[in-house]
């Protein structure tokens, strides 16, 4: 794990990245699962 400075967190831009790649991560799981649920269905 990385360890980030107070100072990184408090950066918009650093934590609008952070919080992008959370939701990007949350999506590609979301969609994946949608995915292989779709597959089960027509198996």
């Amino acid at each position: 794990m990385h360890i980030f400075h107070a100072n990184t967190l408090l950066n918009p831009k650093c934590s609008f990245g952070i919080n992008v790649g959370i939701t990007m991560s949350i999506n590609i799981i979301s969609n994946t699962i949608l995915s292989l649920g779709a597959c089960l269905d027509k198996a």
